[in-house]
């Protein structure tokens, strides 16, 4: 049985409540989950040789980290992170990534949480993720694919300034070859997994029932469900949880949880869109219950 200070990792194709479920999880006391930023992957391939917590190997990898795509967005500072790596002395890369959450956990006034990662990028990378914390944990929130692709419009039509604006497909076959390879891509990585590693859920059934759901979720973690999940939006409105560079596609997280885009589908995509969608993701819809 892994430990409560296993983290875990939040995963799914975009634009399926990722942020969301970030936000609940990271309003609950007794966990955090930074803002998004995936250098565990990325610097994995430099530093998974961890050569023991000498100066230089500390210093080398407090730069990385710092300059680490979006990391700017968790306030912390390259000598912070320094610091924090010397006074932990990491034996292995997956210690040393851990400094870092746990400094970020620490500098949020939760010294004691249990620290959580959000990323969509990382669906690709769940087995290395496993291998490089052998008691992590997984969850995968799915979403109607027909809904995904109206959120890809309405993101697209944004026309944000941020260096970090996605770029997401608009033609509708593009979107659900894209939204069932990545669920593909999931079912994949997790079959290679122990089943009581991975806990998946429907974005539908999360905001129709929340509190339901994020029992279920707590429980399973190994944690108590606590009322602020449910008033993220309020603590992200007063502390920002969501970081501005990336909450122009996120605006929804100011406001309570809401069912008011489940089947938007129905009304923003025309019927030949909607059975283009079904034509190349039609059993992908139905293995989580989508009817088409």
């Amino acid at each position: 049985m892994a430990s409560r200070r296993s983290p875990f990792f939040i995963i799914g194709s975009p634009r399926s409540g990722t942020t969301l479920l970030r936000l609940m999880l990271t309003s609950n006391p007794d966990l955090v989950v930074p803002p998004e930023c995936g250098f565990i992957a990325w610097l994995y391939p430099h530093f998974f040789g961890w050569k023991g917590a000498n100066e230089t190997n500390i210093r080398d990898f407090a730069v990385a980290v710092f300059g680490s795509k979006k990391f700017e967005t968790w306030g912390l500072g390259r000598e912070e992170i320094e610091q924090a790596l010397m006074a932990r002395r990491p034996r292995w890369y997956a210690d040393a990534c851990s400094a870092v959450y746990e400094r970020f956990a620490e500098k949020n006034l939760k010294p004691q949480a249990r620290w959580g990662d959000k990323n969509n990028y990382y669906l690709k990378h769940i087995t290395r993720l496993s291998k490089i914390f052998v008691e992590a944990r997984f969850v995968h929130i799915v979403r109607d694919g027909r809904d995904v692709a109206c959120s890809y419009r309405d993101v697209m039509a944004l026309g944000s300034k941020s260096p970090y604006r996605p770029t997401l497909p608009m033609q509708i076959g593009d979107i659900a070859r894209q939204w069932s390879e990545d669920l593909r891509e999931i079912r994949a990585q997790l079959s290679l997994l122990n089943d009581c590693v991975f806990f998946e859920l429907r974005y539908e059934d999360l905001v129709s029932n929340p509190s339901v759901e994020l029992e279920r979720l707590c429980e399973w973690l190994g944690t108590r469900y606590t009322p602020e999940m449910l008033s993220f939006h309020q603590a992200n409105q007063s502390n920002e949880l969501e970081p501005k560079l990336t909450l122009d596609w996120k605006m929804r997280t100011l406001e309570p949880v809401s069912t008011s885009t489940i089947g938007r589908y129905r009304v923003l995509l025309s019927e030949s869109e909607i059975a283009e969608f079904c034509k190349w993701a039609d059993s992908d819809l139905r293995r989580y219950g989508y009817a088409t």
